[in-house]
């Protein structure tokens, strides 16, 4: 069974879309992104269609389709 449900998502123009049911666990992995990669990423709020656990990952996953993301917010992260 497949549900809509509101995960933060990073990508980036190199990076496909990623999902993350914390913030923390977000932002972390964005910074990573960033250092790495020296791109722009994006962190947003989205509605991920298609989601569902994964239980052999243990994991949250989707199934991609054109409809999958809907942005609800980008947010905007400062390097301090």
């Amino acid at each position: 069974m497949t549900d809509t449900r509101v995960f933060y998502v990073t990508d980036s123009v190199e990076s496909n879309e990623e999902i993350f049911e914390s913030y923390q666990e977000a932002v972390k992995y964005y910074w990573r992104l960033v250092d790495d990669r020296q791109e722009l990423v994006r962190l947003r709020i989205c509605e991920v269609n298609n989601a569902y656990f994964d239980k052999q990952l243990n994991t949250w996953n989707y199934d991609d389709l054109s409809d999958t993301f809907t942005t609800i917010k980008e947010l905007e992260l400062i390097n301090a």
